[in-house]
Order: C-alpha cells, then structure tokens, then sequence
C-alpha cells in the first residue's frame, strides 16, 4: 500500500510526500484499509489534519474512507479512464461497423510483418518525416486506445491504401461513439459541477475564479466561504443566572440578551459585554471577509497556463482569509497518481528482475575483411557482486568462453562508476 501527502506551505508551495509505502498481506477489505490508515496517520500525527483523500473507484478503497468519515474524492484520471472504457464497450455491442477492432488489425499487421513495417518506414522517409511506428492497444493501461488511434490517423497519408479502406466508415462510426462519450462524461462528471468542494476549489482558483460555477450555486458558495473562515465561537459563554427581573433605564437594547426561565412566562434580562463583544467581532469578521471577496472577484481571471499558486503566493497578502482558504483547498490532489508511481516504482526496484545485475558486453574491432572499423554485441553476463575484483574476472572468463583472449583488449570503455 503506498500512501502520499500533499499540502501547500507557508510560502505557497505545494509539498508531496511519500508516507508509507509496504506490502500488505491482509485482506483488502474497507475494514483492513481503513485500519492500515489510521495507523499510518497516528504514526505521523496528522490524524486530526486530514482533509480529504483521494485513491481510485474501486469500491473497497471508497468504503474504508467512508467509514473513516474522511471527505473522499475519486481519482479523476480513473474516472477518465472508465468514461473511455464504458463507452467504446457500450459502442462495440452496438454498432455494426468496429473501428477499434479494424484498427488493432492493421496495426497488427504492420507489428507482425517485417516486410510491411520496412514499407511503413521507407514511404515516411520517402516524404520527409521521421519514421514513427504504429501504437499496440494495451487494455490495462490508460490511454493505450487513443495513442493506437492517433498513431494510424497521424500516419494516414503514408499507410497503403487497401488498408484505409478497412476503416472507411470512420467518419460515421466516429459520430456515434462520440455522442456516446458525451452522454458517460455527464453520467460520470456532470455531478462535479454541483459539488460544493469542487466549487470552492473553481472559485479559489484565480485562472477560473466563478466561471465555471453555475449562477444558481454562487451565492451559496460565498455563504459558505464566509462560514468556514469565521472564526469559531468560544467552547464557552459565559454563565449567566436566569432570574426573572424587569428591565430598568440603565439596560440600553445594544449591550442586553433576552433568556428565558423554565417559566415561559417570565423573561430573564441581564447584560454580559463579552459575549456582545464576541458578536460584534463576528459581525466584523463577517464584513471583511464579504470586502475581501468583492475584491478578489473585481481582479481579472490570470492566464490558463499560469500558476495559481505563484499567484497566491505574491497576491495572498492582499487577501489574508481567502488565502487560509485557498491553502486547504487548492492542495487537494485530483488524482491518486503520485501514490500509483510509487506503488509502481517500489515494485521496479523490488522485482526479482530489477534485483539481477547484469553486464552488457559489446566488442569494437578493426576488420581486416570489410576494411573498417565494426562493433558487436556480445552478450550479457549476469553479475553476483559488483566489486572491481568480480568484474574483472567475470569480464576474462567470458571473453576466454567467447574465444577472445583477455591479453589481446587494447582498451575497455566503460561508465564512470568507480567499481
């Protein structure tokens, strides 16, 4: 299980860490994974820091978060990934012309040929460009469609013609799977543009700000902003003796709450300045948070491709309270990416693959025949240590194998490693 943290510093600077990353030998029930969690953020001392997590679609992972009652947010690039992969099943029960079979035909065919991939290679050449192959659909890995796609529409003007003609219902079926796309992405997506953590992440974003929020949602969403920066009410008011008393001269309105007895009948007056003035610094807070808003909204949105965070970072000072607001909130990963590179970084390292060293030999030599200069490749020599001493008698046993005798090297090119 590998788990990352991310969060925006002091200097608005968005901070990724790799927490934990282990094997997990129990069962992956929402149970298991919420206690592996725990654990982990206990470990930490960030238990109480949490403000959301983000992992896959996967209905285990969604229902350990849950029972943590920790806000979950399913990875964006997942969601994508399931968009594409509903849609073109969806498409290839119904349409009677399969593209995406015609495509992983022909890319095949120039795969498994030599004589069809040389072809492919000389008409680029022919033309000008530089000689690109075609893209293999891989299912488990994202993006794998549309790379074979592009590859074959990118190439259209230099692959045979014969086999274009097997795709000859592009345009048409292209249509169909494309109004399917658009009714998945509203099936799936759609529901983001009235999610009240999405919303405040759009507005805090000065390359967006309230464009993307629809009308109905805006002022809600300011309410909200306003209650979450306020600061909280003491865990205390002061007590006060409900005693029933008449009102005199010396109680003005401005300085005076009403209570009531158990009597409803009888009404309890009395005066206490601290809560008053616990009121008023809310009313006040209140106000500038409301000027700091018109404010930020009377900036123009930045640029697409700018940062948000430079922008908050020289423009936050300006805007202190949207500022803690946009900290929490813009640090919100939208995908669990970063935790599935590590996840699949530490299985590289650890695999038994990656754990066997090996030495790639390659021979230059001086061809009395060809009358030039040829290199070779040799072989590889799998390596038990890497010592100097290892390395030089693996390196002479080989060659003598080979029928090479070590004293005939004039000069051996290798890496820098001191080894």
């Amino acid at each position: 299980m590998a788990i990352t943290a991310h969060f925006i510093d002091e200097r608005f600077i968005l901070q990724s860490f790799n927490l934990q990353t282990q094997h997990f030998p129990e069962k992956h029930s929402a149970t298991n994974i919420k206690q592996e969690l725990l654990v982990c953020f206990q470990d930490y001392n960030v238990e109480d820091k949490i403000v959301s997590i983000t992992t896959d679609n996967g209905a285990n992972v969604v229902a350990d978060v849950q029972q943590g009652r920790w806000q979950h947010y399913g990875c964006y690039a997942h969601t994508i990934n399931l968009i594409v992969k509903d849609s073109l099943q969806e498409y290839e029960t119904k349409a009677n012309t399969r593209i995406l079979e015609k495509c992983r035909a022909v890319v095949h065919l120039f795969k498994a040929s030599t004589t069809y991939s040389s072809y492919l290679k000389q008409a680029q050449q022919s033309k000008g460009m530089i000689p690109k192959t075609l893209k293999k659909q891989v299912p488990p890995r994202w993006n794998s469609t549309f790379i074979m796609l592009e590859s074959i529409y990118k190439l259209k003007d230099v692959l045979p013609q014969a086999y274009l003609l097997k795709l000859s219902n592009i345009d048409e079926d292209g249509t169909k799977l494309k109004f399917i796309l658009q009714k998945n992405v509203e099936k799936r997506i759609g529901k983001f543009d009235y999610n009240h953590n999405f919303q405040l992440a759009s507005y805090l974003d000065p390359r967006f700000k309230h464009i993307c929020i629809p009308d109905t949602e805006l002022l809600s969403l300011k309410q909200r902003i306003v209650s979450g920066l306020k600061q909280q009410e003491p865990e205390e008011i002061p007590d006060i003796e409900l005693t029933s008393v008449e009102p005199t001269a010396s109680c003005s309105t401005a300085s005076t709450i009403t209570l009531y007895s158990a009597d409803p009948d009888v009404e309890s007056c009395c005066t206490d300045s601290k809560v008053q003035e616990q009121k008023s610094k809310f009313v006040c807070e209140d106000i500038n948070i409301n000027i700091e808003i018109k404010r930020y909204e009377d900036l123009p949105v930045i640029g697409r491709y700018e940062d948000p965070l430079k922008w908050w970072s020289t423009e936050g000072l300006k805007f202190p309270k949207l500022k803690e607001a946009a900290m929490k909130h813009l640090a919100r990963p939208a995908t669990s990416v970063p935790s599935e590179r590590v996840f699949s970084k530490s299985g590289q390292i650890l695999s038994n693959k990656r754990s066997t060293k090996c030495m790639c030999l390659c021979i230059k030599y001086s061809s009395k025949k060809k009358t030039e200069i040829t290199m070779e490749y040799l072989g590889i020599v799998e390596l038990a240590d890497c010592d100097a001493i290892s390395l030089h008698r693996k390196l002479k046993n080989f060659l003598e194998e080979v029928g090479l005798p070590f004293n005939n090297l004039i000069r051996l090119g290798v890496d820098r490693a001191s080894n």
